[in-house]
C-alpha cells in the first residue's frame, strides 16, 4: 500500500515538474518572440526614416517635385504598414526656397502634410521675417496637404524661424523650426514628427534635415 502511495506521489511530482518546465519554456519562447518582433519593428521604423531621406536626395535635381514625392512616399508607407496592422502617423513640414540673391525678395514655400490619423482643426504658420508673416488655416483632414508661401529679403546669411501651431480634437501643439538662409544658395528643410505603432511597441522620433540644393 505504501509503495502505491509513493508511486502516486512520484507521478504527481514528475507531472508538476514537467508542467513547470513546459510553462517556463513557453514563457521564454514568448519573450524571444516579443524581442524579435520588437527588433523587426525598430528596423522597419528606421527603414522608413531612411527612405524619406533617400526620396529627398533622389529628387534634389528636380526640386519642384520634392514635396510631392515625399508626401506620396509617406502615404504609400502608411498603406503598406496597415497591411501588417501597423499605424504610421505624424506631421511633416517641408520648406524650400530657390537660390537667394542679396537684397532681392525671395519666396519660400511651406508645405504641411497632416498624417496624424485625425483632423487638424486649426493650423497657424508664423514666419519670423516679419510680424505680418502669419497665416491661419482650418479643417485639414488626415493625409491632406497645405501649401503656402512667404517672402523674405536679406543681404547676408541668417536664420529665420517657422513656428507651427496646430490643434486636433484632443491636442494643441507648437513646433519651432529653424530655417537657415544662405546668400547664393538654395535650401530644403524637412521637419518630421513620426510615430509608428506596431504589434509590440510604439516608436516615435522628431527631427530636422537640411539639404543644400545649390
Amino acid at each position: 500500500m505504501k509503495g502505491q502511495i509513493y508511486l502516486i506521489i512520484a507521478i504527481i511530482v514528475i507531472t508538476i515538474m514537467v508542467t513547470l518546465k513546459t510553462s517556463i519554456d513557453t514563457t521564454k519562447l514568448l519573450e524571444s518572440k516579443r524581442h524579435l518582433e520588437s527588433s523587426l519593428e525598430r528596423e522597419q521604423f528606421q527603414n522608413i526614416k531612411e527612405e524619406i531621406y533617400n526620396t529627398v536626395s533622389f529628387s534634389a535635381n528636380q526640386s519642384q517635385n520634392i514635396n510631392t514625392n515625399v508626401d506620396n512616399f509617406v502615404k504609400y508607407a502608411r498603406v503598406k504598414l496597415r497591411a501588417r496592422t501597423y499605424d504610421l502617423n505624424g506631421l511633416m513640414v517641408q520648406t524650400i526656397y530657390p537660390t537667394v540673391t542679396s537684397g532681392v525678395d525671395t519666396r519660400i514655400n511651406v508645405s504641411v502634410l497632416n498624417f496624424l490619423g485625425k483632423e487638424m482643426r486649426t493650423l497657424n504658420l508664423s514666419f519670423s521675417y516679419a510680424p505680418s508673416a502669419n497665416k491661419t488655416f482650418s479643417s485639414l483632414s488626415d493625409e491632406s496637404v497645405l501649401d503656402t508661401n512667404f517672402t523674405f529679403n536679406t543681404v547676408s546669411d541668417t536664420n529665420y524661424t517657422l513656428t507651427v501651431f496646430y490643434s486636433t480634437p484632443n491636442t494643441a501643439t507648437t513646433e519651432v523650426i529653424s530655417i537657415p538662409v544662405n546668400v547664393g544658395k538654395s535650401n530644403y528643410i524637412l521637419f518630421t514628427d513620426i510615430d509608428m505603432k506596431g504589434n509590440v511597441e510604439e516608436i516615435r522620433d522628431k527631427y530636422i534635415d537640411v539639404f543644400r540644393l545649390s
